[in-house]
């Protein structure tokens, strides 16, 4: 029962920030400002986890091999995904 308790809590501010968000106007600029904290925020979190991992089970070279490999493939692919939303040029 605490897990659902604290399950609910914790995925509550998802759903406060839908209700705001679909109601609320953000300037794209403020929008933009949020998307990249938050996505900074997730990328740092998952590097802390995995890269101690990759660490103790790699060593240091696989590990930094890897996290740079990451990095540049996610840029690789949000660059693609950005200019593919964009549509076609005309």
């Amino acid at each position: 029962m605490d897990a659902l308790i604290f399950g609910v809590i914790a995925s509550s501010a998802l759903v406060i920030g839908a209700l705001v968000g679909a109601r609320i106007q953000l300037p794209k600029a403020v929008l933009a400002a949020m998307l990249a904290f938050a996505a900074g925020a997730l990328i740092t979190a998952l590097a802390f986890e995995l890269f101690e991992d990759a660490y103790e089970h790699g060593g240091i070279w696989r590990a930094g091999v890897g996290l740079i490999v990451g990095a540049g493939v996610f840029t690789a692919l949000s660059a693609w995904l950005d200019r593919a939303a964009q549509g076609p040029r005309e």
